[in-house]
């Protein structure tokens, strides 16, 4: 009950809340929500901050989740449930890999020496 009383606010000097007039923080809470989501349309699914109404299905609900998650963090369930359905996805390039990374510290290995080799020339 300590729970329940706590969750109102109570009006003026009142020492208990009155439930038929006082607000309730928690409901008041969801009420945003619910406005600013639109989900007052039955069958409705947020997901993300996106409002998904009309026929839902658990199918529909699992390929909106999935979607979510960027193509080389998905989680293993997503990736074969994808897979099933034949859904390509695209890959992303996850950077250069470590055979590039040589080639370019020693370029520039190289480009380094031979602008000293020059300006101790010079000097």
């Amino acid at each position: 009950m300590d729970c329940v009383e706590s969750s109102f606010v109570k009006s003026g000097s009142a020492t208990k809340a009155n439930y038929e007039k006082d607000d309730n923080i928690h409901l008041k809470e969801m009420q945003a929500k619910w406005k600013k989501y639109g989900t007052h349309s039955n069958p409705s699914l947020v997901i993300n901050d996106v409002t998904f109404r009309g026929q839902l299905s658990p199918f529909n609900a699992f390929e909106a989740i999935c979607a979510g998650f960027p193509a080389n963090k998905m989680p293993h369930d997503c990736r074969k449930w994808l897979h099933m359905e034949g859904i390509e996805l695209d890959e992303e390039d996850d950077g250069l890999d470590f055979s590039a990374l040589i080639v370019i510290t020693l370029v520039l290995i190289v480009i380094n020496a031979i602008l000293i080799f020059f300006y101790r020339r010079w000097v």
